[in-house]
């Protein structure tokens, strides 16, 4: 179910945006629209509060809430999430429960949420090894090794862009990592996520195999982008198959106009890795692995086979 009033604060905001040319995704595969859910708090600084809050959730939280006591439309956002958790609160049973967000964007939306709805919030951080919990405004209250039945009913994570769900979960050398089994290590019942948005690429189909059902607010599909896109015609084709249409891209063009993403000092490394794994075969294919290979090495001195 589509909530055309996020749609349109997410367009109102630019954190909906057509890009001219493709980029390279966290997840490692192409996009040609940015879907920046941070940017609904309509500050131009946004990525220097995302840096300075990166390791510190309380922060980054008392930053949200001020941002929506001061942006009615920020209120308006968290309002529309918060009554979306406490309604599937409601439906659960649930009287003790928690929020729960990720390091670092999820925190942005989950700790106003928590704070409005007067719960705790649980502070996920992608090392694996913390979990923080406290309620918003106050001081820490604890480093959560424990968070089932008899402190809390259930947990409902809040996240701020649904993709292909790996934040959740995935397997890295055998081992299951991501949000769920580090709230489920902990004792925590987690059945439902809530996501502001969802790019279909997916990220639903891995959270119900792990018992989670998601729920979102708005789903970048055909309807979203013939209604917002100012290229609609071509955003529909690449959200009938991102990957099918970033390897069409890449058979055709090549990935030399990628190679800035591979530097070490530009933060954007780790995407570009996954995106050298994910399409290496294709590139080849296309005998155009040897040319994106050269030039990484050439700049950066990275050999991308070793790697």
């Amino acid at each position: 179910m589509q909530n055309e009033r996020v749609a349109e604060l997410l367009v109102e905001t630019g954190a909906y945006k057509d890009l001219a040319e493709p980029v390279i995704l966290t997840s490692g595969q192409l996009g040609i629209f940015y879907v920046n859910t941070e940017k609904l708090l309509g500050d131009p600084n946004i990525n220097d509060r995302l840096k300075e809050f990166e390791n510190n959730p309380q922060g980054m939280i008392s930053y949200a809430v001020r941002r929506a006591l001061d942006d009615a439309r920020v209120s308006e956002a968290i309002g529309i999430i918060a009554g979306e958790v406490q309604a599937i609160a409601d439906q659960r049973g649930y009287e003790d429960f928690a929020v729960s967000g990720g390091q670092r964007r999820d925190w942005i939306f989950s700790g106003p949420v928590a704070k409005l709805l007067e719960r705790d919030h649980v502070a996920l951080f992608k090392s694996g090894g913390r979990a923080d919990v406290f309620v918003p405004g106050k001081p820490l209250l604890m480093e959560a090794d424990y968070l089932g039945p008899g402190i809390y009913d259930g947990i409902i994570h809040v996240a701020d862009l649904l993709t292909e769900g790996s934040s959740c979960y995935r397997m890295e050398d055998g081992k299951e990592m991501g949000w769920i089994p580090m709230l489920r290590e902990r004792g925590a019942n987690i059945q439902d996520l809530v996501g502001v948005v969802t790019r279909l690429q997916g990220g639903e189909k891995n959270l119900r195999a792990r018992g989670v059902e998601p729920h979102t607010l708005v789903t970048i599909d055909g309807n979203f982008l013939a209604a917002h896109s100012s290229t609609p015609t071509r955003a529909i084709c690449y959200s009938h198959s991102p990957d099918a249409w970033s390897k069409d891209y890449l058979m055709k063009n090549g990935a030399l106009a990628f190679v800035d993403a591979f530097s070490p000092e530009g933060g954007k490394q780790d995407r570009a890795m996954k995106f050298a794994r994910r399409y290496g075969e294709t590139l080849k294919e296309a005998d155009k692995w040897d040319e994106l290979r050269d030039a990484v090495k050439g700049r950066f001195d990275y050999d991308l086979e070793a790697a």
